[in-house]
């Protein structure tokens, strides 16, 4: 089937059984299979009756068939006179025929066919009712089934949208927050770049006062300071590029979440597409609505006949 075969693709999907897989895989499949199980032997049954109709009436048409004959020769024979043809003399008219039967026999043979006909007619009245019947309940156990994994396959379609929507915006927001921190790394990269022509020129400052002659060069208040400088400029340097480490930490994990996002968001999309062929299959399948006939008669044409007046 079909809808079988979409259900079992083997993509990059959801791999996990779902509602819709257990509607539309199993439960259709077992009811498909016990209907299709009762429909096959009231189709036996069927054919079963006709073939008893068809004995019945055989037996019923040679009955009257006879009738009809022997009705013929006993006009004949009334209609003879003495100057009628082949008029003559029969020695052994008297005898008794082979199978010559008494007038409650025949009786009782013709009363036995018709009652026989009477009664395959009746059953086959029944077996059709029945199968008009079975085949409306299966119809109706089927739309019922069909209905619900119907139902099934829109709830998970429409999961699968909301979670497709719900990935899109955390791409969005982890996009966002990933460009802010980029921003962020590059003005502390900056702010690093800055500190390094700073540190430059206190060191500069703090190697030139080496060239001071003899006694003058001294540790003095400006030494001090210059070195106290050149130490808060190397903290700051180092805070900066621990902060800029975090930073590129942060957005690599950012970088990982978003790839996560991308994959799991195209795994979602193929998904939505197999539910919508799913969905689009089923409409396929799915019987037009009769308007000007109806699609199974209560009774099919050609069963209903006259009685058989003799």
């Amino acid at each position: 089937m079909p809808t079988r075969a979409w259900i079992c693709m083997p993509r990059a999907v959801d791999l996990c059984v779902t509602v819709s897989f257990f509607f539309c895989r199993n439960k259709e499949q077992v009811l498909l299979k016990e209907l299709y199980d009762s429909l096959q032997s009231q189709i036996l049954e069927a054919f079963e009756t006709l073939i008893h109709m068809q004995e019945a009436a055989d037996a019923l048409e040679k009955d009257v068939h006879d009738k009809n004959e022997a009705m013929r020769v006993d006009i004949d024979q009334h209609n003879l006179t003495e100057k009628s043809a082949n008029i003559g003399f029969k020695p052994f008219a008297t005898r008794k025929p082979e199978l010559q039967m008494d007038l409650q026999s025949w009786e009782e043979l013709s009363r036995k066919a018709l009652d026989r006909a009477r009664a395959e007619v009746e059953r086959a009245a029944e077996v059709i009712h029945s199968l008009h019947l079975g085949l409306h309940q299966a119809a109706n156990r089927m739309l019922a089934k069909s209905d619900r994994a119907a139902d099934a396959i829109r709830m998970r379609l429409h999961d699968t949208e909301r979670a497709i929507r719900e990935l899109e915006a955390q791409r969005d927001m982890t996009e966002k927050e990933r460009e802010k921190l980029q921003m962020e790394l590059k003005n502390i990269e900056e702010a690093r770049r800055a500190k390094y022509a700073t540190l430059k020129l206190a060191q500069t400052r703090l190697e030139g006062r080496h060239d001071r002659p003899g006694n003058e060069n001294i540790e003095d208040a400006a030494h001090a300071g210059l070195l106290e400088e050149l130490k808060g400029i190397v903290d700051s340097i180092d805070a900066l590029d621990e902060q800029i480490d975090k930073s590129r930490a942060v957005i690599g994990r950012l970088d990982s979440q978003l790839a996560r996002l991308c994959q799991e968001g195209k795994m979602k999309r193929e998904t939505l597409q197999v539910f919508q062929e799913l969905v689009n299959i089923r409409k396929r399948l799915e019987t037009p609505p009769h308007t000007r006939y109806p699609y199974c008669p209560m009774i099919p044409e050609g069963i209903i006949r006259q009685p058989v007046i003799f």
